[in-house]
């Protein structure tokens, strides 16, 4: 069996190794993980007091309590710091969006560790903020079995919780400090308890016969089904489109929001994240998703049409509208009717092709160059772009009403750095890809490879990450 202990943090990261001491000296548990989640000044704090080379306090616990560090995990890779939806760590959790999005990070974090039968979790609910706490509570409430347990951290006296010198009770030099009243204390007075917080349980707040409880629990199976449907819906359907991979908690966010607007099949959506995050994954899955799926499904990148020919190439022209144009040309909306028409690098459109998209989305017609008439379409737009719309409308080399147009249903595809979590799978989704193109058989990776993955920056995102295993592929 594993033992986890998972803490939250904030400006008071003793919690994590007040817990550990009394797991191990008191209820004999060997911790072999420690799992913390924290914001961006929690994360620095744990690395300034605990993890510092030679001088964190978790190494001096390690050393003095005789205990191996390697048979601790306790390191980046098991430090999660809550971030935005474009993968900014918070500094702090200021706004009730703040705490939606820790929320999603403590419950996914618990939900992902007690996949494991061979688990047992920790909780110790009292370091962070109060919201913090009630929300690992919560989420032990939702996801804890009968093997784990949750725990409220008590110091006495309370004084020796502002004392670094207390992140632990030393084994072999007693500290000798002096409480408010000016008397001394010392190690030997320090007390560290752990107690045990029981999980809520609705049977113990609602009262009701053996047909009710059949009742609700045939419901409740009824709902986990339909969950695990949609969810198996929306593999296959991303599977076969290249595959939205991931089930960290900002990708789970991504995918809910393709559900969404799906089905809100007039909705313009508009598509937002860094080079190689897979914008066009997402946008070939909300027309999948859709009832337009059996209808045309027309991508254009927009920055790769020169700007004299963008109109044409979108909107069509008449025989003779400009030189060499020999024929008629339906153009891309036409070409969709029906279906959906994804304008990648939407930021890359000239101003000329701005005001004519713009017609489009206001009258839902579409006026070929260098004819009189418009002709009707019925098309879904989606766009999507890595430039930043806001700051363009700003500066003025993006039209505002164009902007308000297509910001109807935005969805922010998180670089890979805010999502390393989900880095195992895509590569080994990625190496089997690469063993089956190249005709390989590299057969995985191992802990340390993996580790190696996380940590690597990954500026060209899960794009990057793609190349670089069928570059390993190659060379095996």
């Amino acid at each position: 069996m594993k033992h986890i202990l998972v803490a939250v943090s904030g400006m008071t990261p003793q919690i994590i190794t007040e817990t550990l001491w009394a797991l191990t000296k008191i209820h004999k548990v060997d911790v072999s993980e420690i799992h913390v989640v924290t914001t961006l000044v929690g994360k620095k704090r744990i690395e300034t007091l605990l993890l510092a080379p030679n001088s964190g306090y978790f190494w001096r616990y390690c050393e003095e309590y005789d205990i191996d560090p390697k048979r601790v995990r306790f390191d980046e890779t098991t430090i999660h710091v809550i971030q935005d939806d474009e993968g900014c760590e918070l500094e702090d959790l200021r706004t009730s969006e703040h705490n939606e999005m820790a929320r999603d990070l403590i419950f996914g974090l618990v939900d992902d560790l007690t996949q494991n039968p061979d688990t047992c979790l920790y909780g110790s609910l009292a370091g962070g903020r109060k919201s913090m706490g009630f929300l690992l509570g919560a989420a032990f409430s939702l996801f804890g079995r009968q093997q784990d347990a949750l725990y409220h951290v008590l110091v006495t006296p309370d004084v020796a919780e502002n004392h670094p010198e207390f992140f632990f009770i030393p084994a072999k030099d007693e500290l000798i400090l002096k409480d408010r009243n000016g008397s001394p204390f010392s190690t030997g007075d320090v007390r560290i308890e752990l107690v045990e917080l029981p999980f809520v349980s609705v049977r113990e707040f609602v009262k009701f016969d053996t047909r009710d409880y059949r009742y609700l629990q045939k419901r409740a199976q009824d709902e986990i089904q339909f969950v695990r449907a949609e969810q198996a819906r929306l593999r296959k359907v991303t599977g076969h489109v290249g595959g939205l991979l991931g089930q960290s908690s900002v990708m789970r966010r991504v995918k809910q929001s393709i559900e969404q607007v799906a089905d809100a099949d007039d909705t313009t959506v508009l598509i937002l994240g860094e080079t190689g995050t897979g914008k066009e994954l997402v946008a070939r899955a909300v027309h999948d998703l859709s009832v337009r799926k059996d209808q045309p499904y027309n991508p254009i990148n927009c920055a790769s049409i020169p700007k004299e020919m963008i109109v044409a190439e979108l909107f069509g022209a008449v025989k003779g509208a400009y030189t060499g144009q020999t024929t008629d040309r339906l153009g891309l909306f036409r070409k969709a009717h029906g279906g959906t028409v994804f304008l990648d690098e939407i930021g890359d459109l000239s101003h000329d092709a701005q005001q004519a998209l713009l017609r489009v989305l206001e009258v839902k017609k579409v006026k070929p160059l260098g004819c009189d008439n418009e002709e009707a379409v019925d098309v879904r737009v989606i766009a999507a772009t890595h430039r930043n719309l806001k700051a363009m409308v700003a500066e003025g080399s993006f039209r505002e009403d164009l902007f308000q147009r297509l910001y109807v249903w935005p969805i922010q595809i998180p670089p890979l750095r805010a999502r390393k979590d989900d880095i195992p799978e895509l590569a080994d989704s990625f190496l089997n890809m690469h063993n089956k193109a190249h005709d390989k058989k590299v057969l995985g990776f191992s802990t340390e490879a993996i580790v190696a993955l996380q940590k690597y920056p990954w500026k060209g995102n899960v794009r990057e990450l793609k190349n670089a295993i069928e570059k390993l592929v190659i060379g095996a």
